[in-house]
């Protein structure tokens, strides 16, 4: 998520206190705080080295090349705006490429029964993340959703001559074009300006708009 320089005037929910997390066999049981790297040890290591936890994983149907959430995903209860309580089972979740019912309508995802998948050796995963992302470097992570139909958003960012790319301290890396790196003391202002540009390019070489993968939140 990318706050605004000026500060965020809006209420902020910790997901700290929300830390169960109950195995039964092969079923899981979370909360929405818990760490994904918990459920990487209980064998779902498709999850290995992707950052946060369980709620924020469930709502932006995190994954990887080898799963991703909502196929792991049993039910979900989740709050609304109104503070109302829901329970959903996985059609009812809504779930496509990076998204869901929860993301979309701005829902906190308050726990979840999960399918303990399993997924390759760990060391793959994480080896394989090392190789291919900008691993130890200050980012959000992917930017630009993959377009449906086209190449992915990091080869045409790169295939655009983006590569090494700065707006103040904020930089398309040279590992992988579809991350924004933060040299040092990068603002969101930085970071927008860059976006845009990205954009722009893209859209001139290749007619392709890239929408954010990336959360930008208001300034409340």
């Amino acid at each position: 998520m990318l706050f605004p320089d000026e500060g965020f005037t809006g209420l902020l929910l910790a997901s700290g206190g929300l830390g169960r997390l109950m195995v039964d066999e092969h079923d899981v049981r979370a909360m929405g705080g818990v760490p994904l790297g918990k459920l990487v040890k209980l064998g779902m290591t498709w999850l290995a080295g992707i950052p946060g936890t369980v709620g924020g994983a469930v709502s932006m149907n995190a994954g990887t090349k080898y799963g991703a959430m909502e196929s792991a995903v049993r039910w979900v209860r989740a709050v609304d705006r109104d503070g109302c309580q829901h329970v959903l089972d996985r059609k009812e979740c809504a779930f496509s490429y990076r998204n869901s019912l929860f993301r979309r309508a701005g829902w906190s995802v308050l726990e979840a029964g999960l399918d303990l998948l399993p997924g390759p050796p760990v060391d793959r995963v994480l080896n394989e993340r090392a190789l291919s992302q900008p691993v130890g470097e200050a980012s959000a992570g992917c930017v630009f959703r993959n377009p449906q139909d086209a190449p992915s958003a990091g080869w045409l960012i790169d295939r655009s001559g983006l590569k090494g790319t700065c707006v103040g301290d904020a930089v398309v890396s040279r590992v992988h074009a579809n991350f924004i790196c933060n040299r040092g003391s990068a603002t969101a202002r930085d970071v927008l300006g860059l976006i845009d540009r990205v954009r722009q390019r893209v859209r001139q070489a290749h007619g392709i708009w890239l929408d954010l993968e990336l959360d930008v939140v208001g300034p409340g």
